[in-house]
């Protein structure tokens, strides 16, 4: 059930792709700090992601500034996912072979410091689009992406 109360600032939802799957999943977040700004299901309803106002550290990492994603994506067979943000670029990470993705590991010394995050997956492959234009990507046949 949808709470006329919750604001919706992007008007953002979810379907389930598929019309003739046993469930059919709707997601409607409200839009505040903290609460679920970005949401998508994979093709056949297995993974979920959402992201937030408020994430502090996800398992993948588009970089090192902040960031407004304005969109995420799942590939048709969940391999791949990718990301656009508002600095212009396009990222694209591995789910399943993530040793593809790139990874930055701490030194010893962060590790003795009691750092938790010591290591970070970065996208395996990133383009760049005009950072004017509010762009989305998705993947197509064969992933590749559009």
């Amino acid at each position: 059930m949808l709470s006329p109360q919750r604001k919706d600032a992007f008007g953002l939802f979810q379907v389930s792709p598929f019309p003739s799957s046993e469930r059919q999943v709707l997601v409607f977040p409200g839009h505040y700090a903290g609460s679920i700004q970005i949401v998508d299901l994979s093709k056949m309803n297995s993974e979920f992601l959402t992201l937030s106002q408020k994430n502090k550290i996800i398992p993948v990492t588009r970089g090192s500034d902040p960031a407004s994603l304005y969109c995420i994506n799942f590939s048709c067979d969940s391999d791949y996912l990718c990301a656009s943000s508002d600095k212009g670029t396009i990222h694209i990470f591995a789910l399943k072979r993530t040793y593809l993705n790139k990874r930055l590991t701490f030194s010893s010394a962060a590790r003795w410091m009691g750092s938790t995050y010591v290591e970070s997956q970065w996208a395996f492959a990133n383009f760049t689009v005009a950072q004017e234009c509010k762009c989305i990507c998705a993947f197509g046949p064969n992933s590749s992406v559009y």
